[in-house]
């Protein structure tokens, strides 16, 4: 009976995966996004510039700035790991549909909204999603791909892009628990007509 009851559960679960998508499951990237990858670890300094690349497309993600507890300009680093990749995902889905995405109403809503717990302390999904997001705002995508015509010519082309326009730090106490903060995004205006 209970091995009957686990075929079952696997049937189900197979048919949800190869089920059709509905409308709301699809998500977007922009192309060169499609070809390369933000680091998958913490890069070892926050001042290192990111490259990766595919074939004749190169990828170069600068490190923001912004003003350090101290009152000196510090790097903030590029973005990295799981969750900045499920960040950009979010934006770039959201930002095809309008250039002011929403987050919700709160930190929290956000990040049940993105499929993650609400979790707090140093390790916990609040603090890497606040981190993430400062890395993804503030960070500086340099897109770079060699075209070659039919006779031999080539072409650089190479174009600087940032994703988000403005940001709202979060600070201060939200009704719940977590942090009162800006509950939209506006992307930058060259990259939603990108996406779109």
């Amino acid at each position: 009976r209970a091995g009957r009851r686990r075929e079952l559960d696997r049937i189900a679960a197979a048919s949800a995966v190869l089920g059709e998508p509905a409308e709301d499951d699809l998500a977007f990237s922009h192309s060169g996004l499609c070809q390369t990858c933000l680091p998958h670890a913490r890069p070892a300094s926050n001042d290192l510039i990111w490259q990766r690349s595919s074939g004749r497309f190169h990828l170069m993600v600068s490190p923001g700035v912004m003003r350090g507890a101290g009152g000196r300009a510090t790097r903030v680093g590029v973005p990295y790991g799981t969750r900045a990749r499920l960040i950009m995902i979010f934006l770039q889905t959201e930002g095809a549909r309008s250039r002011t995405v929403s987050l919700g109403p709160s930190m929290s809503a956000w990040i049940r909204s993105l499929g993650l717990p609400v979790t707090g302390g140093p390790r916990g999904t609040i603090a890497a999603i606040r981190e993430q997001s400062l890395r993804i705002a503030r960070c500086e995508f340099t897109l770079q791909w060699n075209t070659r015509a039919e006779d031999g010519a080539s072409e650089t082309i190479i174009r600087d892009q940032r994703l988000v326009a403005g940001l709202s730090l979060w600070h201060g106490q939200e009704e719940g628990n977590g942090t009162r903060w800006q509950a939209t995004v506006e992307l930058a205006r060259e990259f939603h007509e990108h996406l779109r």
